[in-house]
């Protein structure tokens, strides 16, 4: 079973496109596991999978502070 994302706002633009690691994936070129890894906070995306996956998010980039350290 898939871990759910560290951060709320990946969480809910995941939710808003109807989206899962695997559709994630699709949209940026990825592995469903790599995708799970970086949204649940098991590794850090390189500055290309973080550009992908704020793109395909939606997310014009992680805010500052603690509690969105584990955003995108």
């Amino acid at each position: 079973m898939a871990s759910s994302p560290q951060c709320s706002a990946v969480a809910s633009a995941m939710r808003k496109q109807g989206l899962n690691y695997a559709g994630l994936a699709a949209k940026i070129g990825s592995t469903p596991q790599r995708v799970e890894e970086i949204c649940t906070a098991r590794v850090h995306p390189t500055a290309e999978e973080f550009g992908k996956l704020a793109r395909a998010l939606n997310i014009a980039g992680a805010p500052g502070g603690s509690a969105h350290r584990y955003c995108v």
